[in-house]
């Protein structure tokens, strides 16, 4: 899969404050973390009034947006203040690879207690490394025994396509006792006929509200690839969850 790139609209809104403290505004959807690294934009302060300044923000969510990480205002180079316009690139490989969901908007406040006013501008680029939100599902899981079962997530896809994989899941109303992972399938010439499930992620109990981060399988010789979620007991039997998990990869 080649990298794919995007390119926003230069969107515009108009933006005041009366105080140094800062206020967010934000000019993208929530959009998917996975191969979101290298981001261009460009900031515009246009008919500014009073001290008005502003700079970029972004905001990322593990697993929910609903639940979000707080405003990061330091991925830039600093305040636009007054009129103008101002570029940035940024590196943003430290930090999308452990989240699902990120945003992207600008941070904004007065240098001092005048009202202040600007239409704010801004437009972005970026690539995605091939990332994309393969599938998801919501499900009631029972796991009968310690015996691992497997809840198919993703369908099948060519592996050349994938070099990681990551999952946003939330599990509720689990039992002590059940316990989930990410895994992944691989067949060498054939759906009809795959290897065995494998994973590279961890086991872990009960109720999560997770992002696993990226993993990497092995896909060396394989034509295909699909993901999924293994279950079982720790021990015992019948151990049941709500299961709702959401998996991407990144080529």
């Amino acid at each position: 899969m080649p990298s794919c790139a995007r390119l926003t609209p230069e969107t515009q809104k108009t933006l005041n404050c009366n105080s140094t403290s800062v206020r967010h505004a934000w000019y993208t959807e929530w959009l998917p973390a996975v191969g979101v690294e290298a981001v261009r934009l460009v900031l515009k302060n246009k008919s500014v009034v009073g001290n008005f300044r502003a700079k970029v923000s972004i905001q990322t969510a593990g697993v929910r947006t609903d639940n979000p990480d707080a405003p990061d205002d330091t991925q830039g180079s600093g305040y636009l203040t007054g009129a103008g316009e101002q570029y940035e690139l940024l590196d943003l490989s430290t930090v999308t690879p452990s989240k699902f969901f990120i945003r992207f908007g600008l941070a904004y406040s007065a240098t001092d207690t005048t009202y202040s006013e600007a239409d704010a501008a801004m437009q972005i680029s970026f690539g995605t490394k091939g990332g994309a939100v393969r599938g998801s599902v919501s499900k009631h899981l029972v796991a009968a025994t310690t015996t691992s079962r497997y809840l198919e997530v993703t369908p099948w896809m060519p592996a050349l396509e994938v070099t990681k994989y990551r999952g946003a899941y939330v599990i509720t109303k689990a039992d002590a006792n059940f316990q989930s992972r990410l895994a992944y399938q691989t067949a060498s010439t054939s759906i009809q006929s795959p290897e065995s499930w494998a994973s590279t992620d961890s086991f872990q109990s009960g109720n999560l509200e997770e992002c696993s981060g990226e993993l990497t399988p092995t896909i060396t010789g394989k034509m295909w690839i699909r993901f999924g979620l293994e279950y079982s007991c720790a021990s015992g039997s019948d151990q049941g969850a709500d299961v709702s998990v959401a998996i991407a990869t990144k080529g």
